[in-house]
């Protein structure tokens, strides 16, 4: 049986830039011209080129063994966000302990959001997700139990 893969899918922000267009060389009353509106894409926040762990966001940033953790991740290096569309292309670790992850979707930014349950031999440290081309990984410790 063969296995179809979706693509990647990326996302950029969009700003709308109005304008309206000029009459000229007209004796009648001046009538309103209608607006036009050009979409112009614009970059993500700078991520360090060099940075080769993409961020990773976890809500709440503490919880105990057996807690429920939604982990969204950032954009990658090179700007990119992974698809959300199967969980076993994810690999979520607590330090060394492997998670288990219990849906993925789309936030309403487009990021990529899991739900994971904490390893019940979890310790404090930072949590990691890993994709077949991306290593996402928390900027802080995740502490295990919250104090």
């Amino acid at each position: 049986m063969t296995t179809l893969r979706r693509p990647r899918v990326s996302f950029a922000a969009f700003v709308l830039t109005a304008t309206t267009a000029a009459c000229s060389g007209s004796d009648e009353a001046a009538v309103p011209a209608e607006p036009t509106v050009a979409v112009e894409p614009t970059a993500p926040e700078a991520v360090p080129s060099g940075d080769a762990r993409a961020p990773l966001t976890a809500a709440p940033a503490c919880a105990a063994p057996g807690s429920r953790v939604v982990l969204r991740l950032g954009w990658t290096s090179d700007r990119r966000i992974p698809s959300c569309l199967r969980l076993e292309d994810f690999r979520v670790r607590f330090g060394g302990e492997k998670a288990l992850i219990t849906r993925a979707g789309l936030t309403s930014e487009g990021f990529c959001a899991l739900d994971v349950v904490v390893p019940e031999r979890a310790s404090s440290g930072p949590v990691r997700v890993l994709t077949e081309e991306d290593t996402y990984e928390t900027d802080t410790a995740f502490v295990v139990p919250c104090r």
